[in-house]
């Protein structure tokens, strides 16, 4: 007997789910948790193995899995623009000097692409770990980093002659250890677009040389909450401002410094009005032309146990807080 047609439609509509479904499967697959490119003997294709690494992070992104990593095995330069579409580590190798260099005027060489799918309720939408990298912005008006939407890592990258090193121009995270960041306008700036952003930093064991406008640069922007802790760094002729913290329309500062050599800069530490909250506790702050400053209410604390000296002034500090 013959099916009728509306069977037939549906056998054939089986068919192909049945094609689609396998065909995904096998993309999955064939996505490893490692992709390997080389500035050498790399070609963009095929699947990125250590034997035939590929060229450029934006090709290896697409062979690794969600979470997975793209290896650098030799010196070079790489992408000069990657959106990242996945959850994902980007790393060289041991004793790999991988440059990632200028992208376009006002444009990013890493940032999220348009679209992702995998946004929480808070706006952040992939991890992406920075790994032994170097950033040179060759004094271009760019950004190295765009992390609106991450929970971004940075582990001993270097950053230089940017406009910002990383700008945080949206909800997220940003964990910063072992880095520097030398001649930019900014080292980081975080400014959410937008309201209802919350964004958390922690920055550690980091340095910021010779900067042109400022250091840490930490500003609401909006009606955004920002939660910032800063460890054990040293800032350095970090331009007008080292340390930079400012409400505006709204939202809120918690800033803590702690434990930070903050020298020859024009303004040591900046609190600008009254939700902008700064803390500072065992750190050194001298040879600035302002030590320390507040303006429109913005609050200014010490623990009591910081070197305030030998800046043209030294200025005062708002208030105490202790330890409980």
């Amino acid at each position: 007997m013959l099916k009728s047609n509306s069977s037939i439609s549906r056998f054939i509509l089986f068919l192909i789910a049945s094609v689609v479904v396998a065909c995904v499967a096998v993309s999955v697959q064939a996505q490893s948790a490692q992709a390997y490119i080389s500035a050498s003997t790399g070609t963009d294709g095929g699947s990125c193995t250590l034997a035939n690494p590929c060229r450029t992070v934006t090709y290896a992104m697409t062979q690794v899995q969600q979470f997975g990593q793209v290896l650098i095995i030799d010196s070079g330069d790489y992408d000069n623009s990657v959106q990242i579409d996945r959850s994902l580590t980007v790393a060289a190798a041991p004793g790999v000097v991988a440059v990632f260099s200028a992208a376009t005027t006002s444009g990013t060489i890493f940032s999220i692409g348009s679209g992702p799918s995998l946004c929480n309720q808070q706006g952040v939408c992939h991890s992406l770990v920075l790994r032994g990298l170097m950033f040179d912005g060759q004094n271009i008006t760019q950004d190295a980093v765009r992390a609106g939407g991450m929970r971004l890592t940075v582990e001993g990258c270097y950053f230089s002659r940017f406009r910002f090193g990383i700008f945080m121009n949206g909800a997220g995270s940003l964990n910063v250890k072992r880095s520097t960041f030398r001649e930019t306008d900014q080292g980081i700036f975080i400014a959410p677009v937008g309201t209802g952003k919350t964004v958390t930093a922690i920055v550690e064991d980091s340095n910021f040389e010779a900067m042109r406008n400022s250091g840490f640069n930490a500003d609401t922007n909006g009606n955004n909450t920002l939660r910032l802790s800063l460890y054990d760094s040293r800032f350095d002729r970090s331009g007008s401002i080292a340390i930079r913290s400012s409400t505006a329309l709204g939202g809120g500062v918690q800033f803590n410094v702690e434990r930070c050599h903050i020298a020859n800069s024009v303004t040591g530490v900046i609190s600008i009005n009254g939700s902008s909250v700064v803390r500072v506790s065992n750190s050194t702050i001298v040879n600035n032309t302002t030590g320390v400053s507040s303006a429109f209410g913005g609050v200014l604390l010490t623990r009591g146990n910081n070197t305030l000296e030998g800046n043209n002034t030294n200025g005062s500090f708002t208030g105490l807080f202790t330890a409980q």
